[in-house]
């Protein structure tokens, strides 16, 4: 019986990965592909190295290799997406993170970068909607909550977008009539006047 070193290659290279030493791992990796061109779990792992490098055409076609044994990965639609965004592509890194939130719709990370995308190409109601499931299943994702309130206040919902951000971060606002400054610090039923 021939024994597969593979993993064991694998779990070095993650080893490496985690320490500190990416082409250490990067070389670990290649060594599987050499042997088998097609190995899922090199492919992903070699990839997540070259995303963190911003080396991101090298890392979709790692990742093209994965979906095309595999579509149902979400980890992989989740990496095609950040190496669009990384390329500036923001209709294809929402179409990845689409394709990952529907595969697994607890990614938080994922349904954040899709609302990014989402308020990127002005698609607006579908960005809130996307930052509304970060803070579902993320309710201290502050960052989403900002995202949110800025969203919603640049389709129009000013007072929804006040309430958001204030769930963010405390902002301080001013409306567009010269009042304020505000200090948000509930959800905000009605703006208050700091200096009152």
């Amino acid at each position: 019986m021939r024994v597969d070193n593979n993993r064991e290659a694998i779990l070095a290279a993650i080893q490496m990965m985690e320490s500190g030493d990416p082409d250490g791992a990067e070389k670990n990796l290649r060594k599987i592909l050499k042997s088998k061109p097609k190995h899922l779990d090199a492919c992903i792992n070699l990839a997540i190295i070259y995303v963190q490098q911003e080396k991101f055409s090298r890392a979709l076609r790692h990742l093209r290799t994965v979906v095309g044994q595999n579509d149902n990965i979400a980890v992989a639609h989740h990496l095609i997406g950040d190496c669009f965004l990384g390329l500036r592509k923001p209709e294809e890194s929402a179409r990845a993170y689409q394709r990952a939130v529907t595969i697994d719709p607890k990614l938080s990370d994922c349904w954040f970068n899709l609302g990014l995308m989402r308020r990127e190409t002005n698609e607006l109601d579908r960005a809130i909607a996307a930052f509304e499931k970060v803070t579902e299943l993320t309710p201290g994702f502050r960052k989403a909550h900002e995202q949110m309130g800025l969203t919603l206040i640049e389709s129009g919902d000013y007072k929804a977008g006040l309430a958001a951000l204030a769930k963010g971060s405390g902002f301080i606002a001013f409306d567009n009539k010269g009042y304020g400054p505000y200090r948000i610090v509930t959800s905000l039923t009605a703006p208050r006047n700091i200096n009152e």
